[in-house]
């Protein structure tokens, strides 16, 4: 690990065998890394993007674990783990399982480019990895600042923000009203508008969060058969602008930012707490949860099971009493998984 990139495996082993490695395979006369499954009982996958993201996560960590400068491999990725066990309190619990998948795909790094290893020492990594379980950060301290944004806000507050954008000097301005008035409905994550498009009686839309199993399918229809003539039209121009300015810039997390920062400054020019982009999306779930049935907000959001939009999204009584007339193809409902055991509930069946 002397480099921090990756371990030279692909020169070593092949970038065939690297893009086929989706999870933890056995390696003979050792223990395994075995995966655990989900909620649902699926097993996860990895996508290249994925493993290329968990690549840089444990290179940073071998850096931030600094070990000795003369020692081998083997001895910085033990020194790492024993690291990453001492740190109590360090991180929350998401960070901990995301730092923990990134440094077991490290030992399966390096026991693909060490094939001649001495099984000892692989049993030696796999048995402090997997014992490896730092407390997570106490959750009464102040949260970070993307837990104090706000996961809803109110429909005077939409027709407020909506009016003054419309009026707007600025074509961001303008495309701005027409997001807020659209995406607060509809709940595309922000860069999903990007490949969306109308097709007859639905959107269609391409999930943007598929790996590990995350995601219903790689696309969702959206039915907007209960849309006016009027609302599809004004959809439709919509989504056609968004993406032509997105064009226009070229690099979508600048059109991102630049879409966020009109956003801020019309909340305070109005005096209204602020909204992110995101924003759009809570809303647009919690109300949906008034009048979907929970796989139908989790086909309608893209997520591949229920407890998605159980757990970590606005609720239900943040939900505006409006329905948003659009509803997710059945076809996808189909798809989305559902736990043998729910923790909580919401919303009503549609009749």
């Amino acid at each position: 690990m002397k480099s921090h990139s990756h371990l030279d495996v692909t020169s070593q082993v092949g970038a065939d065998t690297v893009q086929s490695f989706h999870w933890y395979e056995e390696v003979p006369n050792t223990p395994s890394l075995r995966p655990r499954p989900d909620a649902c009982g699926a097993m996860p996958t990895r996508e290249p993007s994925t493993i290329a993201a968990y690549r840089r996560e444990y290179c940073g960590l071998i850096s931030r674990s600094k070990p000795d400068a003369d020692a081998d491999d083997y001895s910085r990725l033990l020194h790492t783990i024993d690291w990453f066990a001492r740190q109590d309190g360090a991180w929350a619990a998401a960070t901990i399982r995301k730092y923990g998948a990134s440094l077991r795909l490290a030992v399966e790094d390096w026991t693909l480019a060490a094939i001649n290893t001495d099984a000892a020492r692989i049993s030696r990594l796999h048995f402090d990895l997997n014992s490896a379980k730092p407390a997570p950060r106490d959750r009464a301290q102040a949260p970070r600042t993307s837990a104090k944004k706000r996961i809803s806000f109110t429909w005077d507050e939409r027709k407020r923000l909506v009016s003054h954008l419309a009026e707007s000097k600025t074509t961001t301005g303008r495309l701005l009203a027409g997001m807020i008035g659209v995406g607060a409905l509809v709940g595309l994550r922000p860069r999903e508008w990007i490949n969306a498009r109308v097709v007859g009686d639905e959107l269609i839309v391409q999930c943007a969060k598929r790996t590990n199993g995350r995601g219903v399918a790689k696309e969702r229809p959206v039915t907007l058969a209960a849309l006016s003539a009027a609302q599809r039209r004004s959809l439709t121009r919509f989504v056609d602008r968004f993406q032509k300015e997105a064009a226009k810039v070229g690099v979508w997390q600048r059109f991102h930012e630049r879409m966020a920062k009109a956003l801020t400054r019309a909340c305070q020019k109005l005096n209204i707490r602020e909204i992110s982009l995101y924003t759009l999306r809570h809303q647009a779930v919690a109300t949906a949860k008034r009048y979907m049935t929970q796989r139908e907000v989790a086909a309608l959001f893209g997520h591949a099971t229920v407890t998605t939009a159980t757990r970590h999204y606005a609720r239900r009584r943040g939900g505006w009493k409006a329905d948003p007339l659009i509803r997710p193809s059945p076809s996808v409902v189909a798809l989305v998984r559902q736990p043998d055991r729910i923790i909580g509930s919401f919303g009503r069946a549609m009749k």
